[in-house]
Parts: C-alpha cells; sequence; structure tokens
C-alpha cells in the first residue's frame, strides 16, 4: 500500500472513530492552539489564491482532527506544513530556536511589470450579507459571483387542516453517492401562526446508502397547525435519487396515506406545476428526471452536485475599500506555541492569472478531497472533530474582528485554551451550545447569542414576568388567573429548582454576555424559559416560611408577550400624555401629533425596543446634527492591531411640529441597541429627561455567521460611543434621575419609574 494512501485512511479513521468526548492531552491542546492560530492569519490575511477559495470550514473540521495525532512538536511541525503549504506555500512554519529571517525575493516574481499588489481588506469582516465587507484588492471581483449554496432542496407546501392534531408518519426512498461527502435527507416542517412548532430533517441519521433504501420517521401534528412543507434536500457534494414520498396519518390504529402532489414524480413536465418546487439555476447543482434508475413506477427525481465553471480572469478587479493596505515585504511573523513560531506574508504579487508564487496544484487537490471526504456522515455538534473546528472558526472571527477586548474579562488565549478544552469533553451538541455560551460570555457583549438550527426541542415560558427589585428576586406578574391562588406580584422567590435564587441565577449568568444591568434582564429570561411543558420550582416566601410552587412552562413567546400588563398610550393625567415607545409606530404618534403640541408633559416609555419610530427625535431636536457615533472598523493586520474606523451617524434634522412640553423618557437595562441609538439622542442632546436604570450598552450593528453543525452566532461588529465621544459599550445611556423598583411597589401594582416622572412633570 502507498504511504499517502495509509496516512489518508489513518487520518480519516481518527476522525470517524476517535470519540466523540475525550480529555484533551496537553501535546494535543498545544497542538490545537498552533492550528488555530495559523488558522486565522491565513485565512483572514494571506491573499494567496489557494487560501481564497479552500473550504475554510471543512478544513478546520479536518485540521482539528489531525491535530490530536502528532506526539511531539517536531511532529507538529511536520504536520502544519503539510496542511498549510498547499493552500499558503509562502508561508514558514519553523522551530523558534531557529530564527527564519524573511526575504521579500521568496515572494517576488522575476518581473513584476505585469504584477500588482495583493492583500486582504476587511471592513468589519464579510461573514455574512450585510454592511461588513472582505476583499482581496487587486484581484477579480467575486462580490458580484452568486453564491454556491452547500445544499440542494425541494418541497412543496400544502394545508395541515387534515391532519392537525394527528399523529404522522413521513415516507420516502433514496439512493445516494456519498463518497464525496455529499448525504441525502428528508425534512418537514410544520407552522401555526408563521412559528414553526414541529421540525425534522433526518440531521441526526442522513441518508448515505449507494442503493435504493426507504427511509421513514414519525411525529404529531400540532392541533392548532395551519401549514405544512415537506421535501427532501442533498447536502453537500455527490448525487441523490429521490422517490416515492408519502405522507400518512393514523386513524383507528391504521395509516391512512394524505394525497401529495406528484409523489412518485411520474408527471415529468414542469416541477413547480406539479407540486414540488426547486431552483433549477441553484450554483453548483443540476436537478433531472431519471429514467433507467428508479424505485417506484417510471420516474424519479435526481439531484447532482456540480462543478461550477471557473471565474474568467477578465472579471473587474476590485479596488480598495479604504487607502491602507500592506504591500509586498509587510509579514508577521508570531509565535503559535512556545517553541514553534510562523511567517505569514501579508500581501502577494498578482497577475491576471494567479498570485505569486503558485502553490502545488497536485498537493491542493489532495487536500480538498480529504477535506471534503473526511465527515462521510453528517455535520454536527455530537462529532468531536466538528466541535474543535467550531472552536477554531469561531474564536478565530473574535480574535481578530472584535472590537471591544479592552472590555472583555477574559483574554484571547484563555478563551482559545478553556474552549478547546471544554469542547472535547462535551457529549453531544446540546453539551457543546452551552460551551460556546460559556466561551463567549466573557466577551461582555450583549449582542452574542448562540442558538442550535434545526433544534426540535420546543421552548415556552412559564406564565409569570420576574423581576429583581432591591437585589431580591420577586415575582412581577402572574400571566395565568389559575395561579393566582398561590403566586402573587410582589412575592419573594428564595429558591428555584432547590437552589437558593441567588445560586440559580449566577449558574445563568456564566453563560451570558454583556453588561451586569442587561444580564439581569436577559437572567430572568434565561429562568422563564424552556422546554414545553417543563416544570419550574420555586420556593416563595411567606410568614411560615417556604412555600414550594410548581409552574409549568406553557405559553408561547408572543402569548406570554402580549398578555404582560402595560400602560397604554394615550392621555394619563390632564396635561400628561404618555407614549409606549414599544408599541406605538409611527403613524400613530404622528396621528397624535395634534395632542402632543398641547401637552404639558410628555413621558415616553422606552424600556424594551422601539416600534420603527425614531424618526419622533426630529419633533424634539431644534436644529440639523451631522454628529460621528457609530465605527466600523477597517482591519488589515491580524489580532485587532493598527485598527482605522469608518464613522457615521444618523445625521437627523428637525421636524415640525416642534414639541415644547416637558419630555421625559423611562428606560432600563432592556433598552439594548436600537433603542440606546434612540437613547443616545434623548440624552446627550439633552431632549428630555431620562428616568430609570442604565440601558444595556451594546449598540451597533450585529454580524451574524453559521459554524458547521447548525450554531448560529451573533455579536457586534462595530464600535459605537457618545455622541460626544465617550464611552456606550457597556456604560450605557445613564439615567438623569436614577430610580428602583421595590418589592412594596410591585406587590402594589405600581409603575415607579413613571410614578417620577409624573412627580417631576408636576414640580
Amino acid at each position: 500500500m502507498k504511504p499517502a494512501l495509509v496516512a489518508y485512511i489513518s487520518a480519516t479513521l481518527i476522525l470517524l472513530y476517535y470519540p466523540c468526548s475525550a480529555q484533551l492531552m496537553p501535546q494535543q491542546q498545544k497542538n490545537l492552539t498552533a492550528f488555530s492560530r495559523l488558522y486565522g492569519y491565513v485565512r483572514y490575511f494571506h491573499p494567496s489564491d489557494e487560501a481564497s477559495t479552500l473550504d475554510w470550514d471543512g478544513f478546520a473540521i479536518y485540521g482539528a482532527g489531525k491535530m490530536l495525532e502528532p506526539k511531539d512538536d517536531k511532529e507538529l511541525i511536520s504536520t502544519l506544513r503539510q496542511l498549510f503549504h498547499p493552500i499558503a506555500p509562502t508561508v514558514v512554519i519553523y522551530p523558534e530556536k531557529e530564527k527564519y529571517t524573511f526575504s521579500i525575493a521568496s515572494i517576488t516574481p522575476p518581473d513584476t511589470s505585469n504584477y500588482r499588489p495583493i492583500a486582504w481588506q476587511h471592513l468589519g469582516v464579510g461573514i455574512s450579507n450585510n454592511i461588513y465587507k472582505s476583499i482581496r484588492i487587486n484581484r477579480p471581483d467575486v462580490q458580484k459571483e452568486r453564491a454556491v449554496q452547500s445544499f440542494a432542496p425541494l418541497g412543496q407546501t400544502f394545508s395541515a387542516s387534515g391532519i392537525r392534531g394527528k399523529e404522522f408518519r413521513f415516507s420516502g426512498w433514496m439512493k445516494v453517492d456519498s463518497t464525496q461527502g455529499g448525504a441525502g435527507h428528508f425534512w418537514i416542517r410544520i407552522h401555526k401562526n408563521k412559528e414553526v412548532v414541529f421540525f425534522y430533517n433526518m440531521g441526526n441519521r442522513p441518508a448515505t446508502s449507494p442503493t435504493w433504501k426507504e427511509y421513514s420517521f414519525t411525529g404529531r401534528v400540532d392541533k392548532d397547525a395551519d401549514t405544512v412543507v415537506l421535501g427532501a434536500f442533498l447536502a453537500g457534494k455527490g448525487s441523490l435519487l429521490v422517490d416515492h414520498i408519502r405522507l400518512s396519518v393514523k386513524e383507528g390504529g391504521e395509516w391512512k396515506d394524505i394525497p401529495l402532489e406528484n409523489g412518485s414524480f411520474e408527471k415529468s413536465d414542469s416541477a413547480a406545476a406539479n407540486g414540488w418546487r426547486y431552483n433549477q439555476h441553484l450554483a453548483g447543482y443540476r436537478y433531472a428526471t431519471e429514467t433507467t434508475d428508479v424505485q417506484d413506477g417510471s420516474l424519479a427525481l435526481s439531484i447532482i452536485s456540480i462543478q461550477e465553471p471557473k471565474r474568467p480572469s477578465d472579471k473587474p478587479i476590485v479596488q480598495p475599500l479604504f487607502g491602507h493596505y500592506p504591500r509586498p515585504g509587510e509579514y508577521v511573523a508570531p509565535d503559535l506555541v512556545p517553541g514553534i513560531a510562523c511567517l505569514v506574508p501579508l500581501a502577494l504579487y498578482g497577475n491576471k492569472e494567479h498570485t505569486w508564487p503558485s502553490g502545488d496544484t497536485a498537493a491542493l487537490a489532495l487536500l480538498e478531497h480529504r477535506i471534503q471526504t473526511a465527515h462521510p456522515t453528517s455535520v454536527n455538534g455530537d462529532s468531536l472533530a466538528v466541535r474543535l473546528g467550531d472552536v477554531i472558526i469561531g474564536w478565530n472571527i473574535f480574535r481578530h474582528f472584535f472590537p471591544y477586548w479592552e472590555d472583555a474579562s477574559a483574554t484571547p488565549d484563555q478563551l482559545l485554551e478553556k474552549g478547546m478544552a471544554k469542547a472535547a469533553t462535551d457529549k453531544n451538541r446540546y453539551d457543546f451550545q452551552q460551551t460556546l455560551r460559556l466561551m463567549t460570555a466573557p466577551l461582555n457583549d450583549g449582542h452574542i447569542n448562540i442558538f442550535l438550527q434545526g433544534d426540535t426541542v420546543r421552548q415556552a415560558y412559564v406564565p409569570l414576568v420576574f423581576a429583581k427589585a432591591e437585589g431580591r428576586l420577586v415575582i412581577d406578574q402572574v400571566l395565568d388567573s389559575s395561579l393566582r391562588p398561590s403566586l402573587a406580584p410582589g412575592d419573594v422567590v428564595k429558591t428555584v429548582n432547590g437552589l437558593p435564587a441567588d445560586s440559580y441565577l449566577a449558574n445563568i449568568d456564566l453563560t451570558t454576555s454583556g453588561s451586569p444591568q442587561l444580564k439581569v434582564f436577559r437572567d430572568l429570561g434565561s429562568l422563564t424559559v424552556g422546554p414545553l411543558d417543563s416544570t419550574l420550582t420555586l420556593g416563595i416566601l411567606r410568614p411560615d416560611g417556604i412555600r414550594i410552587v410548581r409552574v409549568k412552562r406553557n405559553m408561547e413567546w408572543k402569548t406570554w408577550d402580549h398578555a404582560q400588563t402595560r400602560h397604554p398610550s394615550g392621555w394619563i393625567r390632564p396635561g400628561i400624555f404618555f407614549i409606549d415607545i414599544d408599541r406605538a409606530p409611527m403613524d400613530s404618534i404622528n396621528a397624535w401629533m395634534p395632542q402632543l403640541t398641547k401637552a404639558k408633559a410628555i413621558v415616553c416609555d422606552l424600556r424594551g425596543y422601539p416600534n420603527n419610530n425614531h424618526e419622533l427625535i426630529r419633533h424634539l431636536l431644534d436644529k440639523d446634527e451631522n454628529t460621528k457615533w457609530m465605527f466600523v472598523p477597517r482591519i488589515t493586520y491580524p489580532d485587532y492591531q493598527s485598527v482605522t474606523y469608518n464613522s457615521g451617524g444618523w445625521q437627523m434634522t428637525p421636524d415640525s411640529p416642534r414639541l415644547h412640553a416637558q419630555i421625559f423618557f423611562l428606560t432600563d437595562g432592556s433598552a439594548i441597541s436600537y433603542a440606546e441609538s434612540y437613547m443616545g439622542f434623548i440624552k446627550d442632546f439633552h431632549l428630555a429627561t431620562v428616568v430609570g436604570q442604565p440601558t444595556a450598552g451594546t449598540n451597533g450593528n450585529i454580524n451574524p455567521f453559521v459554524l458547521p453543525g447548525g450554531f448560529h452566532v451573533n455579536f457586534t461588529g462595530m464600535l459605537v460611543k457618545d455622541h460626544n465621544g465617550g464611552k456606550h459599550h457597556l456604560k450605557g445611556i445613564t439615567p438623569d434621575v436614577p430610580t428602583e423598583r421595590t418589592v412594596k411597589g410591585i406587590r402594589e401594582g405600581r409603575d415607579e419609574f413613571l410614578e417620577k416622572a409624573i412627580e417631576l412633570s408636576e414640580k
């Protein structure tokens, strides 16, 4: 057997049969740290053509598996070179004691007359379709190319009227060519009022059989469901044949088929006209009718991944996003781990065809094949290599592009070390979701939110609203009348699920990112929500001791949110008008303008999130404003070094009528992001008296990304300051009149913030 083939088989077996949970050895931790750091330097800052086209997510997973093998530093250096040389031939990895000296001649073509400098520029980081961008300057423009999706779906939609409240069975036949790592999936999604109440897509058991095989699964349809969407998809590369899809419901102990349009694909004309929808022009895939290899009848549906044609070299050249970028000769030479260093050029020369020097195309092709075939089954967080790869991917995004490291309570190295060690010992994707939360909590970014795509655990809320008052956990509102004999507003909660309330909330707090004032509200929300019909056990303080009350989580979010008591907008005292900024749209506020112009005082409640009504600010301004308070980082060097910024603001102008009443804004730590942009104008331009508590201290557009396995992550992608240039992050908008809630006030059903504003207006 050839040595290369032996190595390939060995690497594949490591990924397939390495335990799903394992304690990392010190050398493995060191190996993974070295790979993680080099991964980010090359992916985001080394501008070779080979690196720009790599499947970086797959490379992280494959590389993480490989990093479990080296037994010492010599093997580690050799493995790193094997991994990175095909994608970055000018990157040098060496023992630190050798003191490698960089020569610009090593990256300079003999004749540079037809070459231009190639380098990365990042405006934030271009990992999602929003204001943030990443480009390689002087290369063909790929921004306008259609994105190659990693899966090819087909589906159909119909009413759930005939199957509501019933047990169902979904079945169908598939045949898969999975030699390139692809897999087949059947899926079903059931909706109620546009919310998903059931979802399953075979994520835990995808089809990989090269022969026809029937797959089925069962579930139950919600009694109030209104829509069913179902179908199949090919994930990754390969081919998929689909035939004889059926949906049945159980009636009287028997399964009864529900008619599906063209369930066996026997109608060969337009797919959309025959019930199935798919994108015939989806990049990277082709759909076709199969006539020779079928399971039922005379036709089946075929989905095949294809190689997209290479981009022509005469595409428009990408122009710089901003003035500065590295020139050939600039490089970084950091230590990856003690004893091992690297040298990464930050700029290369390139012509119309390629960056110079070209890499080893055979080695690159072999690497790409190994990446594709390393995981013949679906990629999810139950896999050790996927979890380690996800830590590598996520950590590098934060390391190089997170704008608030000075406010973090842990260093990047600490986050990587702890995240990697914990991910290794996790037993499944749900453990790992908590690990990602633990890893990101010290960033103290209130926009960080991590949820798992395809999680079929249905969430619900207890019919209670909690609050913190005088340092204690308190029942704020009881939303279910059946609980009112045993629970009441103002009840002090001493224990939660058998633990002291403070200890229980402290455990939640470990996985919550943000300022202290925001975390109060986030922790209360996490206490409220959980799996449908799960029980929250509360120990309520009574004069004669602790009374145990058990409450089920059985409310959907919309019901829970709308059931809460809020003061309606309108006149609340003679001459005093109240506006619920959370709920009142701008159309309503405009309709109230004749009344607002006559008001002695206007109280605006912004304890939450505005209803797209910030144009109210214009009726409070007396002159144009053009302040710059949002700053998108311009990044060309690793480790968030030498960063400059694009600045911007809202550029608001006054509008008539101008409101001359006394204006008060109520706010607290639940006001985040857009709410703080709103409140920044109110506070910094002295447009109103702010009553309450500091806002969340989290503002700026988010930059979301998805990790392999379906972990969705949000974080703040820009700096935001006060309009006077002062600090906003974590601090938030501070009130002019600090106000606290009291247990007595909650018990009496009083809104102490609103009372304070009314009191001030009557002075």
